[in-house]
């Protein structure tokens, strides 16, 4: 258990370096991604994109829910729900919240002048606009230099 919390922490914690070419457009057919989470090869979950695109504007919803227990027992509970607003392939917005156990996390992202203006329950401040945010639904991410973290 304690395994699988560190790798999620690291992958929800750390910064990687990435470009700002989201590619988004290569999403314009899908109106939904969802994938089961499983650990020791149990479903402990779900992660749920779903698409919407509006003129030049492209919005992302996802959320994610799962719990890990022991004998019944909830030892580590997880949810998060959170938005992504691209206009002509670049991220303007995002906002998520989370709750991890009992703390609740929030971000939210807004594109100021060259830069992403980010108010998070971790941080307060900016961000360069190359860097990508860490929602795992597009593979730009797997090239990413940076990433900012969906939950904090």
């Amino acid at each position: 258990m304690f395994k699988f919390y560190k790798v999620l922490l690291t992958l929800t914690i750390f910064f990687f370096p990435i470009t700002s070419e989201s590619h988004v457009e290569h999403y314009e057919k899908l109106s939904r991604i969802e994938f089961d989470i499983y650990r020791n090869n149990k479903n402990i979950g779900k992660h749920i994109f779903s698409f919407e695109k509006l003129e030049n504007k492209m919005i992302v919803n996802s959320e994610i829910s799962f719990e890990i227990k022991k004998l019944g027992i909830v030892l580590y509970k997880y949810h998060v729900k959170g938005s992504e607003i691209y206009e002509d392939g670049k991220l303007i917005k995002f906002n998520s919240k989370t709750k991890q156990n009992d703390k609740d996390k929030y971000v939210n992202i807004k594109l100021g002048d060259g830069s992403f203006i980010i108010d998070g329950s971790s941080y307060k401040g900016k961000a360069p606009i190359d860097y990508m945010i860490g929602t795992w639904w597009n593979h730009s991410l797997v090239n990413a230099e940076a990433q900012i973290s969906a939950v904090s």
